[in-house]
């Protein structure tokens, strides 16, 4: 039988149930335990590391909230699918790279419309007031689970006909291969949000959950800004990384 470390200093000014937290973190990563593997109940963590019960829930409650746990109600808590990663400002096909890692992506379209694009849109792409944009708002998923809200603006005077091409194709792949546009460049910026009520009903969780928002564009080899982007991801499914040198 595996066990815990009770690595608990009563004495130590760090909150209890930050201790217990590490403690579960550590158990988790030390051991390689897969995901869905059972972990000990509240009660026999409670026991383990000799605090209340109150204190163990605190703990897993935190856990789950950025995806390292899963609870089931009557069952108990669960080791949570890791997390997807993307890299930072590096130009990326969502299909392929999610492909790539052995999941099956998918995606969603909830609207999509030819529009006159306002002062503000227009001057981030670099474009004259009023011009003709396509906008579409989709979103995205890894194992049928929702993970992210895309809403994205495209130059339509370098992609005209492009809203008959997106249905069921990667959008990217749509840009380069049937435009013969090569996308260079990305630029954006990554912020910490909550889900308000519709981005937590599209994305199954719960009001006040934690999300990354994306903003930025996407240029050619040109310098030409092709897309401008919004794109809300789920905190307990995605992880950002970036690479330097």
């Amino acid at each position: 039988m595996i066990m815990i470390e009770k690595n608990i200093n009563f004495q130590s000014p760090e909150p209890l149930y930050e201790q217990v937290k590490k403690a579960l973190l550590n158990f988790i990563e030390d051991n390689n335990l897969s995901a869905g593997t059972l972990l000990p109940s509240e009660r026999e963590l409670s026991e383990i590391f000799g605090i209340s019960r109150l204190t163990v829930r605190k703990a897993i409650e935190e856990l789950a909230t950025v995806g390292i746990v899963f609870k089931k109600t009557g069952k108990g808590t669960f080791v949570a699918e890791p997390k997807i990663q993307q890299q930072l400002l590096v130009v990326t096909n969502f299909t392929d790279a999610i492909s790539k890692i052995g999941h099956i992506p998918g995606a969603k379209i909830i609207e999509k419309e030819m529009v006159f694009g306002d002062p503000k849109t227009c001057q981030k792409m670099g474009l004259s007031d009023g011009a003709k944009l396509f906008h579409m708002k989709r979103l995205r998923f890894v194992d049928d689970l929702p993970i992210s809200i895309q809403s994205i603006y495209l130059n339509y005077e370098l992609l005209p006909g492009i809203e008959d091409l997106v249905e069921n194709h990667s959008l990217y792949s749509v840009i380069q291969d049937h435009y013969k546009i090569k996308l260079a460049k990305t630029k954006a910026v990554l912020e910490s949000v909550v889900a308000d009520y519709s981005c937590a009903n599209l994305l199954w969780v719960k009001p006040n959950s934690p999300l990354f928002i994306m903003s930025g564009t996407v240029s050619d080899s040109m310098g030409r800004v092709i897309e401008l982007f919004k794109c809300y991801y789920r905190g307990d499914r995605m992880r950002f990384i970036t690479e330097t040198g």
